[in-house]
């Protein structure tokens, strides 16, 4: 079995950064390829894990991540699940299943992304948290 590697995450408010909340029944995987369909980008399982300091337990916590790197825009795009191995990324938001965080967004705009997301069958809700502030985005960097 391949090892993972860990990386500490620390997320710099200076670097723009689109956050986007999703609502969805689906299993990861399931919401990678349907977001991979229909925004024509190649979401893959990275061999990294985002590893997330829970200041109530002391512990440190690890969620997988979907990761896309498009070469000719410069955008990254990373995929989470709000909540893994029962614990949440975020707490403040259960009602959020997955967290789409965008960097060096320059083709597309945020609003074509988040209606072509609303279009896919299957994703009840799409929210954008990128003006908001996030408790868990004290401890992302990308």
């Amino acid at each position: 079995m391949a090892k993972n590697t860990v990386h500490k995450i620390k997320f710099d408010i200076e670097e723009e950064c689109i956050i986007l909340g999703i609502s969805s029944g689906f299993a990861d995987y399931r919401m990678a390829w349907e977001i991979n369909k229909s925004l024509e980008i190649q979401l893959l399982l990275s061999d990294h894990s985002m590893e997330v300091y829970d200041k109530k337990t002391s512990t440190n916590n690890l969620f997988r991540i979907h990761h896309c790197y498009l070469e000719e825009t410069l955008t990254n795009f990373y995929l989470v699940r709000n909540k893994q191995s029962h614990i949440f990324l975020v707490p403040e938001r259960p009602q959020i299943d997955y967290y789409l965080f965008i960097k060096d967004l320059h083709e597309i705009s945020l609003e074509e992304i988040a209606s072509v997301l609303r279009a896919i069958n299957g994703i009840t809700a799409v929210f954008d948290f990128s003006n908001e502030s996030i408790d868990a985005t004290d401890y992302l960097t990308f």
